[in-house]
């Protein structure tokens, strides 16, 4: 079950991989095509009007679009709901990936415009490239969710499977390293391949929260910090200088600091990665 949120803390979430038996693995296939089916549905519903869906808050996703099962196909196997809410996330981010990078596309695009030569303009064009395009298919393993599984007893638990017919419990083995003190298990993602089934476990763990910054500042008196907060996105680093006052408990802040380069370290990453995969295909070895 996933761990509620409580007052006064922060929740960290990390993953945890076990390996996976089943006497049913052909249902695990079954059951993630139709899942990769389903985010495909909604990818095609979300990119019909994209400005709708970009001022669709996240909290609001499943009420626009979970009723929009209209395929005749889709509708007749009673896809459980959170398989359907787990495809509706799935989709949103396939969707808002291909926005921003579109959106980037498109600057690249107004500065080759904007060119003074006609060679650096061709040049520039040229570096842009073709315009981003919505995926035709996806791959994704399957995201299960609390109503999808049952009875886990540590090594094994029930899985409702599609079997190309019905939807069945089916009872997988697994076996993982033994859980840091303080996580509990939440959801899972199953992935079928063709070496191997494996499981992705999403342990969680409430860690309580020692208070806003600007108490801390006021809790000690005149006092100057830095205060540094990294993001996965632009900007990377955010830190702030701020200076509080025993006498008058007022906070100020004095300079701020704003460092990008997200866009790098995503090539950066993408490249390791694809290097990676070379190396492995040289060996056979892509697990």
């Amino acid at each position: 079950m996933t761990l509620k949120k409580q007052k006064g803390h922060f929740q960290i979430n990390e993953s945890i991989l076990a390996v996976v038996e089943t006497k049913e693995p052909q249902y695990i296939k079954l059951t993630q095509d139709l899942f990769n089916k389903i985010v495909m549905f909604y990818v095609e519903k979300m990119s019909v009007d994209t400005q709708v869906f970009l001022d669709t808050k996240t909290s609001e996703l499943y009420n626009v679009y979970e009723k929009l099962i209209f395929d005749a196909q889709l509708k007749a196997l009673s896809i459980p709901q959170d398989l359907r809410r787990a495809a509706i996330k799935k989709a949103a981010g396939v969707v808002k990936s291909w926005h921003s990078n579109f959106q980037r596309w498109e600057k690249r695009i107004q500065v080759s415009k904007s060119a003074k030569t006609l060679g650096k303009r061709k040049r520039l064009k040229k570096k842009a490239l073709l315009p981003p395009v919505l995926p035709k298919s996806t791959n994704f393993p399957i995201q299960v969710y609390s109503a999808m599984f049952k009875d886990d007893t540590g090594e094994s638990l029930l899985v409702k499977l599609w079997t190309g017919n019905c939807w069945q419990w089916s009872k997988i083995h697994y076996t993982c390293r033994e859980l840091p003190q303080g996580y509990v298990k939440g959801t899972f993602s199953l992935i079928y391949s063709d070496y191997s089934l494996k499981l992705v476990w999403v342990i969680q763990r409430n860690t309580p929260s020692k208070g806003k910054l600007v108490d801390h500042i006021k809790a000690f008196g005149t006092l100057r910090i830095l205060a540094l907060d990294l993001n996965l996105d632009d900007p990377i680093i955010l830190g702030k200088v701020l200076e509080g006052y025993e006498d008058t408990g007022v906070v100020v802040e004095l300079a701020t600091l704003r460092i990008k380069g997200n866009n790098r370290l995503n090539h950066l990453r993408k490249r390791y990665l694809g290097l990676i995969a070379k190396a492995k295909s040289l060996t056979n070895t892509l697990k």
